[in-house]
């Protein structure tokens, strides 16, 4: 949340007051707190998280949002924040090495940050062997462990589903372990150099045969739309030249029959 939602605010109005964006509960009562979810009085800040309720402070804090959380007992309803606000965390002193946290690059499990892809290398070091790193690189020199994780705000990095011990037969079970694929790929721990340049190769290539192949597919088109033009002009000229032969025998045939 935003420092508007976190509570640098107007004073609340009185108790009774209909908060615009917060859910009432049991009539009009109390509130439920969109942010942190604690249930309170009539007002227009939360007494717990001190987050405002007014639409623009909602909108603040929806702009980021996204998949990453802090463990805190201080405030452990809050909602997940983006990438980028993890960035300006980082920057503010507000995550270090030692801080708990969860993320994609995680499968959602909590984690230090210095063991968290894409989130040590903003500490400076790597989280494969915790070299020194710069916050923009993209490989360790040392291990070339891909520094780098998703920042998709949408994406959650969750791990396939897989059955367990007692879910279906056993061989549905050992099938289901030994599949790897996921919905979504999520990024390797770690890649040497040759891996990354091998893949980026492999890319190109079947870019180039997918023109190569769209080439064939016109030129073959091309000949096959002029071979059928040369047939229908060969069967126009037959056509024509037999009925010049069947309009000349008929007029000789009608010729000999006023000659008689």
């Amino acid at each position: 949340m935003d420092e508007r939602a976190n509570g640098v605010a107007a004073p609340a109005e009185s108790a009774g007051v209909l908060p615009r964006g917060a859910e009432v509960v049991g009539g009009r009562g109390s509130v439920l707190c969109p942010y942190c979810g604690h249930i309170q009085s009539m007002t227009e800040q939360c007494e717990r998280c001190r987050g405002l309720f007014e639409p623009l402070s909602r909108q603040a804090t929806q702009n980021q949002m996204g998949p990453w959380q802090l463990r805190s007992e201080k405030q452990p309803f809050g909602p997940g924040f983006s990438y980028e606000k993890l960035k300006e965390m980082v920057s503010k002193g507000r995550v270090t090495r030692a801080t708990v946290l969860r993320g994609p690059s995680t499968k959602q499990f909590w984690s230090l940050a210095c063991n968290a892809p894409g989130v040590a290398v903003l500490l400076g070091e790597c989280h494969n062997c915790h070299s020194h790193v710069q916050p923009d690189e993209y490989l360790c020199r040392t291990c070339s462990a891909v520094l780098t994780c998703s920042t998709d705000r949408q994406y959650l990095g969750l791990g396939p589903v897989k059955l367990l011990p007692g879910d279906g037969p056993a061989h549905e079970v050992a099938s289901s372990a030994a599949n790897r694929s996921a919905a979504r790929p999520a990024v390797p721990l770690a890649a040497s150099g040759a891996v990354v340049a091998a893949a980026s190769a492999a890319t190109v290539a079947a870019s180039e045969g997918v023109s190569i192949a769209a080439r064939r597919r016109a030129r073959r088109d091309a000949e096959a739309i002029r071979a059928m033009i040369a047939v229908a002009v060969v069967l126009a000229v037959i056509t024509v030249t037999v009925i010049t032969i069947v309009s000349m025998r008929s007029g000789d045939a009608a010729a000999g029959v006023e000659a008689k």
